[in-house]
């Protein structure tokens, strides 16, 4: 995780002293932060006076200082603001809808459900058709425990081929990995 973390940023970094100086904006291009302080969660040191173009969700193009921006372009002047990566909770157990949009207000865009149910699969695919405000979401399978499971809602394997169909049900229902 620290690693991918580093190239992130180390990516970021090399976009902002890569962008040429005629910024390339078009109708795709939604919103521009200006004047915002991106903080280097690697330890580097804080850039301030940076410009944040943001198209189709996605980050486009960071450079150091004023742009001209076309009309009907969105800008947002973030003088005294910061902006840092996404953050990821990496071993989250939840259960309540109504709170995901507070994962994206604390800044966390990514989880990493440990205990999945057949619901975690809808919310993603609400998630991703832009239905549900939540993080991304990588949803583990039920346990898979022995006989006489813990925990209520595993799957209870007790042979060598109930653990094989188990295992093809969990890829076949979507889930993305074997908890």
């Amino acid at each position: 995780m620290k690693n991918r973390l580093i190239l992130i940023l180390l990516f970021i970094n090399w976009l902002s002293l890569s962008c040429v100086q005629k910024i390339s904006l078009d109708e795709r291009t939604t919103l521009v932060f200006t004047n915002v302080t991106i903080i280097d969660t690697a330890g580097g040191p804080s850039k301030a006076k940076m410009t944040v173009c943001i198209a189709d969700d996605r980050i486009t193009e960071i450079r150091k200082g004023r742009i001209r921006v076309p009309e009907g372009i969105q800008v947002i002047d973030s003088k005294g603001k910061y902006m840092i990566p996404g953050l990821w909770d990496m071993h989250v157990h939840w259960y309540h809808e109504q709170f995901l949009p507070l994962f994206i207000a604390n800044g966390v865009t990514g989880v990493r459900m440990m205990f999945g149910f057949p619901f975690h699969l809808d919310w993603r695919e609400r998630t991703t058709r832009g239905e549900l405000l939540a993080p991304r979401q990588v949803i583990a399978s039920p346990i898979v425990d022995g006989p006489g499971a813990t925990f209520s809602g595993s799957f209870e394997i007790g042979t060598e081929q109930e653990a094989r169909d188990c295992v093809q049900n969990i890829k076949d229902s979507g889930f993305d990995f074997v908890r």
